[in-house]
């Protein structure tokens, strides 16, 4: 889950373990503890649909997680793109980030980056110190650069398929014409040598096959 965010992060698995709240004593999948002592909640999620508000919304889920383990900041990642469309490949709420990672791990290094930033502003920042605007920049243009690479890793996989696609027609090509010529050469070994007719060379057949066939 901590691909790609430095050293000194410690990542602790906790789904398995009770929290603080009884209610919720299983809610927070893992833990990441920053170098400075800021703890993440982070949900891991593999479903059909993710709904987002409401009592069984993930934003509500995400402030259980935080409450249950002791987090300023909560990340629900989901291995596919099921969040409803306003959210897209990464939304900020508040202390809570929601994001698509598909496998190699570069938008959850992301979202636990700005976890850490979210968490640092608060706690550390000064009246006067944040320069908003260029913080809402910044988080429109990863947005849609986090949108982006979403949708170019599904076009990458949708290549992928065709590919395989391809090489499994090829391999079978390859087998029906193996088993073709293991037929031809059974048959011609069959025949007695008076009856084994001579077979046309390859510029023939070439010839043969551009040549207009008459009416």
């Amino acid at each position: 889950a901590a691909a790609g965010i430095g050293r000194g992060w410690i990542v602790e698995r906790t789904g398995h373990l009770p929290g603080e709240t009884a209610g919720d004593a299983l809610v927070g999948d893992f833990v990441v503890i920053t170098p400075a002592g800021i703890r993440i909640v982070v949900e891991a999620k593999n479903k059909a649909t993710i709904g987002l508000t409401g009592k069984e919304g993930i934003l509500a889920e995400l402030d259980r997680a935080m409450a249950n383990r002791r987090a300023s900041v909560a990340v629900c990642v989901s291995a596919r793109p099921v969040y409803p469309q306003e959210v897209g490949a990464f939304a900020v709420y508040g202390s809570r980030i929601l994001v698509v990672d598909e496998g190699d791990g570069t938008m959850i290094a992301v979202a636990l980056r700005w976890a850490e930033l979210a968490a640092n502003l608060e706690t550390e920042r000064r009246p006067g110190d944040l320069d908003t605007s260029l913080v809402l920049d910044r988080l429109q243009r990863l947005r849609a650069m986090a949108q982006l690479f979403s949708s170019q890793r599904q076009a990458l996989t949708r290549v992928r398929t065709s590919i395989d696609g391809v090489q499994g027609t090829l391999e079978q090509m390859r087998a029906d014409l193996l088993a073709l010529t293991d037929e031809l050469t059974d048959q011609l070994d069959r025949s007695e040598p008076a009856r084994v007719l001579a077979l046309p060379t390859a510029d023939r057949l070439a010839a043969d096959a551009t040549t207009p066939s008459s009416a």
